[in-house]
Formats: structure tokens, C-alpha cells, sequence
């Protein structure tokens, strides 16, 4: 091992991807953050995207905004979300997740299938 000294620093940014990374995958949520038309500009669904994280020196707090698939019990996306979320910030930076708040900020309700439209009459022959 080296003699060599110093410190790590984590900021809030990095913390939000790796819990924004680790959410992927969640069944039942749709996406992180809000889905606004700003969302969408700026490219879209960013690692970071709907996620506050408090950062310690041991210990992280979270605040996440989700969108959950319609059809999916909210309690079970929850948890799950959560223990990804407290899985990987544990085993990527050695702090463990005190506080996980779920915001659900939407549902995604899914697309229609389109209806085959009917042929437009002639008014003429």
C-alpha cells in the first residue's frame, strides 16, 4: 500500500449519479425528477435529474422526485428505489443512506394503441 496522504471529497453532484444511476432499472418508475418541457431541452433524463442529496462524511440524505408507471403499487417502486439507492452509495463510497424521502411528482399512463382510422368517404365519384 502506498505512504501517500490525502483526502477524498465527494460532492452532492456525484452522489446524485450514482443514486440516479442505481434507480435505473426500478419496475414501476418511469423517471426521475419532473417531467416538464425544460426536462426535455436540456436533453432529457440527466443521471442527476430529480435528486437532493444531503452529503456527511459517514452518511447521505436524499430527497427524490419520481414519475411512477401507472399500475405499480407506489410502496413496493418505493422500496425498491430505496434500497438500490442505499445498496450502492454503501458499497461505491462507504455512506450509509440515513434518509430516503420518495416524492412522487407524476404518474405515466400509457399510450393508447392507436385506432386504425376508417377510410374518408368520397363525396365524389
Amino acid at each position: 500500500m502506498s505512504e501517500v496522504k490525502g483526502n477524498v471529497t465527494l460532492t452532492a453532484d456525484v452522489v446524485n449519479q450514482i443514486a440516479g444511476h442505481s434507480a435505473r432499472g426500478v419496475e414501476g418508475l418511469h423517471r426521475l425528477g419532473k417531467a416538464n418541457f425544460f426536462n426535455k431541452l436540456k436533453g432529457g433524463d440527466a443521471l442527476g435529474d430529480g435528486i437532493l442529496a444531503e452529503v456527511g462524511n459517514e452518511e447521505v440524505a436524499f430527497d427524490i422526485d419520481v414519475v411512477i408507471e401507472y399500475g405499480f403499487p407506489l410502496e413496493e417502486v418505493s422500496q425498491r428505489l430505496r434500497d438500490n439507492v442505499s445498496e450502492q452509495v454503501k458499497t461505491m463510497l462507504g455512506r450509509t443512506v440515513v434518509e430516503c424521502n420518495i416524492n412522487v411528482v407524476g404518474v405515466h399512463f400509457p399510450e393508447p394503441p392507436a385506432e386504425a382510422k376508417p377510410e374518408p368517404t368520397k363525396r365524389v365519384k
